[in-house]
């Protein structure tokens, strides 16, 4: 008796909304692959030479400190 009472005050469950159709992924047509793949190749390039760059400072940096030591 008490189990009822405690479900009688919660609103019944919603309905659910109806779902979403999923988009259409895009074709594998050669203009996009070549597109995407131009997209990817200058993202990771850049990312590369910022890496690069990154390196060359911390090992000047470090060359720097080892030059140094023998001076104090």
């Amino acid at each position: 008796m008490g189990q009822r009472r405690l479900f009688a005050k919660y609103p019944k469950k919603p309905e659910p909304l109806p779902k979403k159709k999923k988009e259409e992924v895009a074709e594998w047509t050669p203009d996009y692959v070549f597109w995407r793949w131009l997209k990817l190749t200058i993202f990771f390039s850049i990312a590369f030479l910022i890496m690069l760059y990154y390196e060359e400072i911390y090992l000047a940096s470090e060359r720097r400190k080892n030059n140094n030591n023998g001076d104090i």
